[in-house]
């Protein structure tokens, strides 16, 4: 019984299409709720989308897209109420 663990090559080998797609989309869609929804929210839902394209069905790429969805339609709308008041106060 004598083996020998083999290093596995750089860039995951063994690991599923997709799946780092569907890390980085719940990354996003994570700094899409805590940061800003128009920046991080447009890159966690173009990820997620890619990460299903490439046949990846876990839960991380569906949970980043829903939380970027949030995050964007939530920076949307507090944009367009926060927008008019800040020029209404500056006299713009």
């Amino acid at each position: 019984m004598n083996q020998q663990m083999q290093p596995s090559p750089q860039g995951g080998g063994g690991d599923t299409p997709g799946k780092a797609l569907g890390i980085a989309s719940l990354v996003m869609g994570i700094l899409a709720l805590v940061i800003d929804g128009l920046i991080f929210g447009t890159l966690g839902i173009i990820f997620a989308c890619l990460s299903k394209k490439e046949g990846f069905t876990g839960g991380m790429a569906t949970a980043g897209l829903v939380m970027s969805i949030v995050g964007l339609a939530l920076s949307i709308v507090i944009y367009a109420i926060c927008g008019p008041v800040i020029c209404s106060m500056l006299g713009l």
